[in-house]
């Protein structure tokens, strides 16, 4: 869950003068993110395929030829949970806070976007809800993609979700990203 480790790390490192500091340091800003968002994609690559490995070996589940195309799900996903984490640490003002509203819109993202029951086994009205958030996306695209062999052109629009909103929550973000704590 990359929005609540990033929304209290920098909620922690405003609050600390940790993000005062490498504002002034010779390292670009842009270079400082780009690593923290290269380390988390790679993180998010090496799940994926630990996840896919452990399903086969000790569940025995059949991974489809199509399974690479769950790695630009997989990193589209983890950029607009990233995204979220940078909102929400860009928005709130101490570390507690930031748990807390990660949590929640990540809990309750969690059980009404299919990851744990079928979305379709749900009243319509939280069908609809359950399209609106973006961990339906990515969890319909890994599950389209792995399980039932469907090919990245069945899921691009779930990319598209997923990078869109991804677009949405980095403007929030860097709208209201401060690098001092609020007096």
């Amino acid at each position: 869950q990359a929005d609540h480790g990033l929304a209290t790390i920098m909620v922690d490192w405003r609050q600390r003068g940790i993000l005062r500091r490498l504002k002034l340091t010779p390292i670009p800003l842009a270079e400082f993110f780009a690593a923290r968002i290269t380390a988390s994609l790679v993180v998010a690559l090496m799940q994926v395929v630990v996840l896919l490995a452990f399903g086969r070996l000790v569940f025995g589940i059949h991974i489809s030829s199509t399974a690479w195309a769950a790695i630009p799900v997989a990193l589209a996903g983890c950029l607009c949970f990233l995204a979220m984490g940078f909102a929400i640490g860009s928005v709130v003002s101490n570390p507690e806070t930031g748990d807390a509203v990660s949590n929640v819109i990540t809990n309750p993202m969690m059980f009404l976007s299919g990851t744990f029951f079928p979305v379709a086994a749900m009243p319509s009205y939280v069908q609809a809800i359950a399209r609106v958030l973006p961990l339906y996306y990515m969890a319909n695209g890994l599950r389209d993609t792995t399980v039932r062999g469907l090919s990245i052109t069945h899921v691009a629009p779930d990319i598209g979700v997923l990078l869109g909103v991804t677009a949405i929550l980095s403007v929030i973000a860097l709208r209201s990203f401060r690098w001092e704590p609020s007096i």
